[in-house]
């Protein structure tokens, strides 16, 4: 195919960008159970830390050498590229941690109950921690006495409510910058440094959802259905 001339560079030009990009995550978990009689425990603690940072260095040049594909390196570039920049750096760090808990009890896999606590940390927010509570409660009606509906062979009602943290933004929106700033009083210039943030009170995003539903057995275990109602 042909390039028109209103599509050509009148000088060669060469970029070079470099990205790097880490993530690292280190989920740590205990659970503890236990049984007496128709008493049923368990006990879950926990820890999360995640750590993940990208960096992109780009170098941009006019005037090099094409004839040899060996001298294709920006140091073999007569003249900078300044009306675009020649040199240009950017990135961004998320790091933040998690402690969670929960604990789960029935009696005789009849009668359910259960609580989760988080506490996450995260820097993209000035208020670096947030807290978020979680409770639900069962009822397996299929297992008393007085339960007895023909072609029903499970059921079970449940309830939960609780809320979700949410961190879902960049990780540069909470971070302080800092500009040069240069003002005249009189005959005198002054020169100095201001720090500005683009959201300067960040913090979680917390969503509170409530969960109701019933989960049941037909036919001899063969026909299942779940249904839920909840509001967020």
């Amino acid at each position: 195919y042909f390039i028109g001339n209103n599509f050509q560079r009148e000088n060669s030009a060469i970029q070079k960008i470099n990205d790097s990009y880490f993530n690292q995550i280190w989920d740590n978990i205990l659970t503890y159970e236990d049984s007496y009689g128709k008493h049923n425990l368990t006990a879950m603690v926990g820890s999360s830390y995640r750590d993940e940072a990208f960096d992109q260095l780009k170098v941009r040049a006019l005037n090099f050498p094409i004839d040899q594909e060996a001298a294709w390196f920006i140091d073999q570039a007569e003249t900078l590229d300044t009306d675009r920049g020649n040199v240009g750096d950017n990135g961004s760090r998320y790091y933040g941690i998690s402690y969670f808990g929960r604990v789960a009890y029935n009696f005789d896999n009849r009668y359910l109950i259960y609580g989760t606590y988080r506490a996450d940390g995260s820097n993209k927010y000035q208020e670096k921690w947030g807290y978020f509570p979680t409770v639900g409660v069962g009822w397996v009606l299929s297992s008393e006495d007085f339960f007895d509906v023909a072609g029903i062979d499970y059921l079970k009602l449940r309830a939960s409510w609780g809320e979700l943290g949410n961190d879902r933004i960049q990780a540069s929106d909470g971070a302080t910058t800092t500009s040069v700033v240069t003002t005249s009083l009189g005959d005198v210039q002054y020169s100095g440094t201001q720090t500005s943030n683009t959201f300067s009170a960040l913090r979680w995003e917390v969503v509170e959802e409530k969960n109701f539903g019933l989960t049941a057995e037909f036919l001899r275990s063969r026909l299942s259905l779940e249904a839920d109602y909840y509001s967020r």
